[in-house]
């Protein structure tokens, strides 16, 4: 995967972890899997676009 995919990982743990956030709280919260939260955090897939970014529910703020 590319170094703008493995960058975006490392972002989305530095906000979850950062907002005291378990990947099931940010799962809930975006509305993405638990295992996609995961996948996302290891780079091992890209986000897609139109994704809500930052999510817009509570405790994401």
């Amino acid at each position: 995967m590319s170094d703008g995919i493995q960058e975006f990982g490392a972002l989305l743990r530095r906000f979850r972890t950062d907002r005291l956030l378990t990947m099931e709280g940010l799962a809930q919260a975006s509305g993405v899997s638990v295992r996609g939260i995961g996948d996302l955090e290891r780079g091992r897939r890209a986000p897609r676009s139109g994704a809500r970014w930052p999510p817009s529910r509570p405790g994401c703020d």
